[in-house]
């Protein structure tokens, strides 16, 4: 059960992906997935029907004006992440409505992060979600090891064409489920460069490089141990300027329908995303 009441986010860099730490009470764990079963399964959490209107109109307060904050820096709101939290929530219910308020009610009921479980999407409920998400990734997931052999990719499969072949590597397995998930998208409408590949594999000498070029760099923003060097880690066009933080541009991706289709169909190829980075997600596999 998560038990807190303050928090701050932290990209780690040891572990070689961004983890999340959390300051407050202690014993943090994320949500035994049989949890989130029953989360799923539930058909109404413990919102008390008079106080829902109250709840749906502070979420949409908090949704722009939330304060946390990532490797110490100042993040406000949600609204970046609403697409990815509605659909971890498993609603299409707008943020500062009552059936939003319900669905996180639920969340918050089977995972214990919020007690009484009224529905308020604040630091703590936040947190807990992106805590469950990190959990699904690469390194958190622990169930498939390092890609065996790499593959060059097709020059059409690339976002910037000009990259060089030895930059256009990526794991067999994991270019096996892209195919197989663009070839999906393509039939769905999502067409030009939506969902080519920016980056794939790069080993720990080029990042090491690429960090030598860029030293203003925070940590968050190039691993020194990247998870791309296990050839099971792919950057996605999914809009605007490619692989930039800003927050302006990050809402644009996440409300793109490249990103929305990537929500909705991406776990079926074995593809997770990492929340930060709308553009960066995980073959873990299907399984």
């Amino acid at each position: 059960m998560i038990q807190f009441r303050f928090f701050i986010l932290i990209f780690g860099i040891l572990s070689g992906t961004p983890a999340l730490e959390c300051r407050g009470e202690e014993n943090l764990s994320v949500p035994d997935p049989s949890l989130l079963d029953q989360y799923l399964m539930a058909t109404s959490g413990t919102c008390p029907d008079e106080i829902k209107p109250a709840i749906a109109f502070e979420n949409r307060r908090l949704m722009d004006e939330l304060e946390w904050a990532i490797s110490e820096r100042l993040q406000k709101g949600w609204s970046i992440y609403y697409p990815l939290i509605s659909e971890f929530l498993g609603t299409s219910a707008k943020p500062d409505s009552l059936g939003f308020a319900e669905a996180v009610s639920r969340w918050q009921l089977y995972s214990g992060c919020r007690n009484p479980a009224d529905g308020l999407l604040e630091g703590s409920t936040l947190l807990s979600i992106f805590l469950e998400l990190q959990s699904r990734r690469f390194n958190k997931a622990g169930k498939i090891g390092l890609e065996k052999k790499m593959v060059v990719v097709e020059e059409k499969y690339i976002f910037d064409r000009q990259r060089a072949k030895d930059r256009r590597q990526l794991g067999q397995e994991t270019f096996n489920a892209y195919e197989k998930m663009i070839i999906a998208a393509r039939k769905s409408g999502i067409k030009g460069d939506y969902l080519k590949i920016i980056s794939g594999y790069r080993s720990v000498p080029y990042q090491d490089e690429l960090r030598a070029r860029m030293p203003n760099l925070q940590p968050n923003q190039l691993a020194t141990q990247s998870v791309h060097s296990t050839g099971r880690a792919i950057d996605l066009y999914v809009g605007g300027d490619p692989v930039n933080s800003n927050v302006l541009n990050r809402k644009n991706q996440t409300d793109s329908p490249a990103y929305r289709w990537l929500l909705k169909n991406a776990r079926s190829f074995g593809f997770v995303p990492y929340y930060f980075e709308p553009w960066h997600w995980e073959y873990v596999g299907t399984d």
